[in-house]
């Protein structure tokens, strides 16, 4: 019996499915378009229903491209835009749309940082090693916390695109050592940082980021039932 693998790629403008067999052989693949709402001026957000949608849409166009049904995937691969802030409640609902990476609504937060905190971008940047964008997930942290408290409460987990569609086809609340190493993190532990949670003024918050694993770990087994949106 031949195993075939799927390959999940949610990107900010397409989502990508492939589906492959055990020799790498790329058999089918579907894909979906996606776009992204701009409420205001600087905001990049996907709504979360059109997201699994898009997901949806894009697995079944895979199989039925390379002529194969579900219970014929060994394993699946997931990869999706990095960083931003999707929140979910603890029933797994989205509170609100995802923000993703592009987003730039907390640049006004982090520059009133900067300026009480002379070296804020040394910091990060010898923590995680990477230019720090203001669509990552502790910037919008903070902006969460400052503009919409109610929102932020009533959140049990915060966490990027990846993760939020994890959770949609497994139940599963993790991250990947990739991820929270550049949250911002620590790029030398490849985890969440307690020192980069203190910088951005949100330690109290730690428990709503997933415990990170890695990459190669396996990172939950796909369910017969999909977890609940809101409509």
């Amino acid at each position: 019996m031949t195993d075939y693998f799927l390959g999940i790629d949610a990107g900010s403008s397409v989502t990508k499915v492939a589906v492959f067999d055990e020799k790498g052989q790329q058999l089918g693949m579907g894909f979906r378009r996606i776009r992204l709402q701009r409420p205001y001026p600087g905001w990049s957000e996907l709504d979360p229903v059109l997201a699994w949608n898009a997901v949806s849409e894009a697995i079944r166009a895979a199989l039925a491209n390379a002529g194969i049904v579900g219970n014929d995937i060994a394993a699946v691969g997931l990869s999706a835009a990095m960083v931003g802030a999707w929140l979910v409640d603890d029933t797994g609902s989205a509170l609100r749309p995802g923000i993703v990476w592009e987003d730039s609504r907390a640049q006004d937060l982090l520059e009133r940082r900067a300026a009480d905190v002379p070296d804020f971008y040394q910091r990060v940047f010898q923590s995680d090693g990477c230019v720090l964008q203001q669509g990552c997930t502790l910037p919008l942290l903070a902006w969460l916390r400052t503009y919409e408290p109610d929102v932020l409460d009533r959140a049990a987990h915060v966490f990027g695109y990846k993760d939020f569609l994890r959770l949609k086809l497994t139940g599963r609340v993790a991250a990947d050592r990739t991820e929270a190493a550049v949250a911002p993190g620590s790029a030398r532990q490849r985890d969440h940082s307690p020192e980069m949670l203190a910088l951005f003024d949100v330690a109290d918050l730690a428990h709503k980021l997933p415990a990170a694993a890695d990459s190669e770990t396996i990172g939950g087994f796909v369910t017969a039932r999909q977890q609940p949106l809101p409509a």
